[in-house]
């Protein structure tokens, strides 16, 4: 963690003072040169002095004025560094107006440079003024002069802790309440609260890194910590990431507005399946607390997989969704979620209950398509607005979206879903691996298979009936 940055001295830098100093007493092609290190005191900013260059010298550089060229630049760009903590939060506005193409290239340093450099940072310490400030007037529902103060410095700790990163202020905005007080409704360490927000502007850095040829991976990534105000944990976007860009496409790119019911549902299972497995072989199933973390996640990777989509593909399966056949499938889905599925009522409850899990599992999906074809034709459309999926208001003709073979499959993902939750409640019972582990496993799996909806309730059913009868058997012994 970085140390904690005052907010006094925040886009403060004694160093860059200087050379704005410069600048402001300069002609705007004045070039910029730094003293020496040997001759500054420690501690000390370098002084700045001013130079011309004529056409002659600009077509023949000699090696000591490149070298003194470049060596300005530096102590430019640490001295912006140091107002951000480092050079990798330095925001994109920022590195913009500095021309970071010109460094380590003998160029001159301007005054035209230099203050087209502060310029940028004075937007960025004004949009961090503006949150500060509206985000500590939510806090004079605290009574008392200590607490409202107390408020103000931790306000202004989560704002430092973005490190000028425009979107991490967005959401430090957004989420401020549950940075600032945590779930006891008492006031958080300054400690924790940086804690919390540089992670939020690791994990948008992490991302910056993972979009450069995708730039949806970015803004699908900043839309999920919009969502939580949590980060992840360091390095587990790169492994999502990693399994949404090896996850199947080709159910997706088929779709159109010619496309059949099976052929959307087979595009819906197949995002779920893929976004499960990115679960898992990321590690986020697991490691991963709260529900709506894990909610998000798996939002970021549906979103994440289609935005590999080309444009005319996105629209491609925008106008699958158009069709009257989506909203239909959807409302079967829905049919199935809330138990009021008529085609499979000559199932068992246990595979009812699936076929309940199964429509809940699909409709979320089908949504997830939904939301995340229109994010990411606004992303590469923004000016244009894009509408999503309309509701069925008619009663389902199933023949009109896949008849038995829908059927058929929904029942088919209903007892994958419920061997999962028995093979998920033999690992919560059994740890470890080897000849022991393994025979308990067979035998749980033979006690729970008959009971796959609700494996957990009949396995502790079953053990506190083996307690009670150990204890009677005890007891007997004892008489």
């Amino acid at each position: 963690m970085s140390e904690r940055i005052s907010n006094q001295n925040l886009f403060n830098n004694t160093q860059f003072q200087q050379f704005v100093e410069f600048a402001k007493t300069s002609k705007a092609g004045s070039i910029a040169k730094v003293t020496t290190a040997s001759l500054i005191p420690d501690g000390k900013p370098h002084s700045i002095t001013g130079t011309s260059e004529s056409f002659i010298s600009k077509l023949f550089r000699s090696s000591a004025s490149k070298e003194a060229n470049n060596y300005t630049r530096t102590i430019f760009k640490e001295s912006i560094a140091k107002m951000f903590g480092g050079e990798q939060n330095i925001p994109d506005s920022v590195k913009d107006a500095m021309h970071l193409d010109a460094f380590g290239k003998g160029k001159p340093l301007t005054a035209r440079r230099i203050l087209a450099v502060k310029a940028a940072i004075d937007q960025v310490a004004e949009k961090h003024n503006t949150c500060v400030e509206e985000c500590k007037a939510q806090y004079v529902r605290y009574n008392g002069t200590d607490k409202s103060a107390q408020a103000d410095k931790l306000v202004e700790t989560a704002f430092a802790a973005c490190h000028g990163n425009s979107d991490a202020m967005d959401i430090v905005k957004e989420h401020i309440d549950n940075l600032v007080v945590n779930a006891q409704a008492k006031f958080r360490t300054e400690a924790e609260i940086q804690k919390k927000v540089e992670g939020i502007v690791s994990n948008l850095n992490e991302l910056k890194g993972l979009s450069q040829k995708n730039p949806g991976i970015y803004a699908a990534g900043k839309a999920m910590l919009m969502g939580t105000g949590k980060s992840l944990p360091q390095g587990m976007l790169t492994k999502l990431v990693q399994a949404a860009n090896e996850a199947p496409l080709n159910d997706l790119r088929k779709l159109s507005g010619s496309s059949p019911a099976m052929s959307i549902h087979k595009a819906t299972i197949g995002l779920y399946r893929s976004v499960t497995n990115a679960m898992i072989s990321s590690g986020a199933e697991k490691k991963l607390d709260g529900a709506e973390e894990k909610v998000f996640t798996r939002m970021f990777l549906a979103s994440a997989i289609v935005s590999r989509c080309s444009k005319s593909a996105l629209m491609n399966i925008r106008s699958a969704l158009d069709t009257e056949t989506a909203p239909q499938l959807k409302q079967y889905y829905s049919l199935c979620s809330s138990g009021k599925n008529p085609f499979v009522e000559d199932e068992s409850m246990d595979v009812q209950s699936g076929v309940e899990e199964a429509g809940a599992v699909c409709d979320s999906y089908l949504g997830m398509i939904d939301d995340s074809v229109n994010q990411n034709l606004e992303r590469l459309n923004p000016n244009k607005k894009m509408q999503s999926m309309q509701s069925f208001d008619g009663n389902v003709v199933i023949e009109d979206i896949g008849g038995s073979e829908l059927i058929e499959d929904t029942i088919s993902i209903a007892k994958e879903i419920n061997a999962q939750k028995v093979q998920d409640c033999i690992d919560i019972y059994v740890k470890g691996t080897g000849k022991g582990a393994d025979a308990v496993k067979e035998i749980l799996q033979n006690k729970l298979e008959n009971f796959p909806s609700d494996p957990e309730e009949k396995l502790g059913e079953r053990l506190s009936h083996n307690a009670n009868a150990m204890m009677n058997w005890n007891i007997c012994g004892e008489m």
